[in-house]
């Protein structure tokens, strides 16, 4: 049975409770998704939404996957179960039997690579946005819009392109 391991809990930024789960294997093509309880709005129930997220929980892009459904009692392990079979699991917490002397340095957030918008992108480049969309559909990235994100690898393989990598 697949697995949603669960990564990130209380995922900021959502119309309600949101985890992010890495998915043994990948749900119409994302390895991580994160699941929203949504509250009801109007004549309509609540729902649990899927939604193809990066490994912080941030979305993807907010379009619901297979196994979003509405219920006045939706649950995460439900819609994963619905979305292909996913059996919910929750890591163990690593116990450090011998703990350094001295602990790791601590990464700051603003020193993680973060999703970059085209345009941004573009302007880095020296180019412009409709060039960019063009050469992220000759690599095979469907993304359309100037306003869209990209990952930090395929920004860091868009530098190298336009020759602009560190």
């Amino acid at each position: 049975m697949p697995t949603a391991e669960l990564i990130v809990e209380n995922v900021g930024g959502f119309a309600g409770e949101a985890n992010c789960y890495k998915l043994s294997e990948p749900l119409k093509g994302h390895s991580y998704v994160t699941v929203l309880l949504q509250m009801a709005f109007g004549p309509q129930d609540r729902e649990a939404a899927i939604f193809p997220a990066y490994p912080s929980g941030a979305a993807v892009r907010m379009t619901r996957l297979p196994g979003s459904y509405v219920h006045p009692e939706p649950s995460r392990e439900w819609a994963l179960l619905m979305a292909g079979g996913y059996e919910v699991v929750v890591p163990d917490p690593v116990v450090d039997e011998n703990p350094a002397e001295i602990d790791e340095p601590t990464i700051l957030e603003s020193e993680v690579a973060k999703p970059v918008r085209v345009h941004a992108l573009a302007k880095e480049l020296e180019t412009t946005s409709a060039e960019l969309l063009e050469t992220l559909a000759d690599h095979g990235h469907d993304i359309t819009s100037a306003s869209a994100n990209v990952t930090p690898d395929i920004a860091d393989v868009m530098r190298d392109i336009y020759g602009k990598g560190s």
